[in-house]
């Protein structure tokens, strides 16, 4: 059932099951995609049928006090896969593919080169919540009322390998990432704090039972580094363990011309763990993307040689992104 002001989001309702006149509505917190958007504030997608020209978002941080955030013009195209997506590497062409079931719309094959330049965008996510994957495919194939097999698929996109999981299940949540998803302005202050939001046709008073409420808690992933790839873990004869790695950037990376991709923050710093187990050796920053564990720091630290070693980005607007992990062995 849709959630009263003040609890918990829905669990259990799927998006095509809606609420009788009300519309079902996704609110998604993802990466930048193409760098125009405001990169802190979340996005919202609705559909309900008959569409009613537009649905108003309200937000308010209580029960009451409600403003008017954002109004959605257009039906956005989603629904549930009905089939299970295993996990494949991220950034390549996958050969798995999933169906799809869509409330109302369609969805249209599109060129390689097309996709390639930021075509067919969509995002999958369990109906319990979590993080959101974003996705590409190439090949949409109509297989029945409102059923496309998608194909072609490009997988953990924007950053979000991490979210990838072994299988997402018949029953996870899609949404097509166009024009019909709205950002929502949500305050830099409101970052981190639960919010209460209330979207329904624009044209009803917002006490109408045609209002859908909702309890998130915007986390500004825009923000948020992506994780550094190609880290390597280097043993010396001097005891000393080197590390290095190849930053990413969440905006502007692009430009194939570019001898390095733009940094995208204030400045270089990263964050460098050393863990054994759950258990944290050392913690250290890095203005370089390497670092030395020396011998010295070790026998400090207590390190055996089964450490693990997990690099991040730090930004002065969010803290460390993504953490990509190495391990040693004695």
């Amino acid at each position: 059932e849709t959630g009263a002001v003040g609890m918990v989001p829905r669990t259990n309702v799927s998006p095509l099951e809606p609420q009788a006149a009300q519309p079902y509505v996704e609110f998604l917190d993802i990466p930048l995609l193409d760098g125009s958007e405001t990169a802190h504030a979340p996005r919202m997608a609705a559909t309900m049928t008959p569409w009613p020209g537009s649905v108003a978002v309200y937000s308010s941080p209580g029960e009451s006090g409600y403003q008017l955030q954002t109004t959605l013009g257009n039906n956005a195209v989603m629904g549930e896969t009905i089939t299970d997506l295993a996990a494949t590497e991220p950034a390549l062409w996958s050969r798995n593919s999933v169906t799809v079931r869509l409330v109302q719309g369609a969805l249209e094959s599109r060129a390689e080169i097309d996709v390639l330049n930021g075509a067919n965008i969509a995002a999958l996510r369990a109906p319990s919540g979590g993080e959101w994957e974003v996705i590409q495919f190439r090949d949409a194939e109509l297989i029945g009322g409102g059923l496309y097999r998608l194909s072609g698929l490009l997988r953990g996109q924007a950053g979000t390998e991490h979210v990838i999981p072994g299988i997402w299940p018949s029953g996870t949540d899609f949404v097509l990432i166009d024009g019909a998803v709205g950002q929502v302005p949500v305050a830099i202050a409101e970052i981190g704090l639960q919010r209460n939001f209330r979207a329904g046709p624009a044209l009803h008073a917002i006490d109408s039972p045609s209002f859908v409420d909702l309890a998130e808690t915007p986390s500004a992933i825009g923000l948020r580094p992506y994780a550094p790839v190609h880290l390597t873990c280097t043993s010396h004869p001097s005891g000393d363990i080197e590390l290095a790695w190849v930053r990413r950037t969440r905006t502007g990376g692009d430009g194939w011309h570019l001898a390095e991709v733009p940094l995208g923050e204030v400045s270089e710093r990263y964050q460098i763990r050393v863990e054994a187990g759950a258990t944290l050796l050392r913690e250290a920053e890095s203005t370089t993307p390497s670092f030395t564990y020396t011998a010295a720091m070790q026998t400090e630290d207590g390190a055996t040689g089964t450490e693990t070693f997990a690099v991040a980005q730090i930004s002065d607007s969010f803290g460390p992104g993504i953490y990509k992990r190495i391990s040693t062995h004695a």
